[in-house]
C-alpha cells in the first residue's frame, strides 16, 4: 500500500489510512471526486476493490469509531463508546490496579472526545 500512500503526497485531499480503512477529505467535492478516482485506480493495480461513502459539509460520518463533525463552523469529533470501551480494556491488560487503568481510561475519554462520549 506504500504506491497508494505516496500517490496522495501533493494531491488536493487529505488522505488517511489505517490498516485497510482509507478516509479522503477534500474542500470541495470535486476535488473529493478525483481523490476518490485515483483511489479507485491504484486499488484496481492491486486487484483491490473498495466500498466507497460520501459525506458532505456539514460533515457528518463515523470513521474508525470516531464521530467527525461541524459545531457552530468548527470541526469536531467524539470517541464512540465502544472504541472508549476498548480502550479501557486495553489499559486494564496493562495495569493491573483496575482503578489506575480506569482512571487512565477515564483522562484518555476526557482529552480525546471532550469529556463526553457518545453510544
Amino acid at each position: 500500500m506504500a504506491p497508494v500512500d505516496r500517490a496522495f503526497l501533493g494531491e488536493p485531499v487529505q488522505y488517511f489510512r489505517y490498516v485497510d480503512d482509507i478516509l479522503l477529505l477534500g474542500r470541495t467535492e470535486a476535488a473529493t471526486k478525483d481523490g476518490q478516482a485515483l483511489l479507485l485506480r491504484l486499488l484496481g493495480e492491486f486487484e483491490l476493490e473498495a466500498r466507497t461513502k460520501h459525506a458532505c459539509p456539514p460533515m457528518l460520518f463515523e470513521h474508525l469509531g470516531f464521530r467527525h463533525y461541524r459545531r457552530h463552523g468548527r470541526p469536531e469529533m467524539k470517541v464512540s463508546a465502544s472504541r472508549v470501551k476498548k480502550f479501557q480494556g486495553n489499559m486494564r491488560s496493562l495495569f493491573p490496579d483496575r482503578e489506575t487503568a480506569d482512571r487512565r481510561a477515564a483522562r484518555f475519554a476526557a482529552i480525546a472526545c471532550g469529556a463526553s462520549s457518545w453510544s
